[in-house]
């Protein structure tokens, strides 16, 4: 998954605030996880977008994991 952001002032900066344990986010918003496997269910994500002016969005998303119905 990859955080699109639109911003007048560059660069913006991405952090983790909610995310299991091996996710990343690296400069340019790009979110990675390796999940491992037997996991099933849902797994909430939130990353905050930050540019230089102070000025902060939170991004969140779910990770489905899993066959199945829920």
């Amino acid at each position: 998954h990859t955080i699109r952001c639109v911003s007048d002032s560059v660069p913006v900066t991405f952090e983790i605030v909610e995310g299991p344990q091996g996710l990343t986010v690296d400069s340019q918003g790009r979110v990675t996880w390796q999940a491992p496997t037997g996991i099933v269910g849902r797994v909430p994500v939130s990353v905050e977008v930050t540019n230089p002016s102070g000025q902060r969005t939170l991004h969140r998303l779910v990770i489905k994991l899993g066959g199945g119905q829920e």
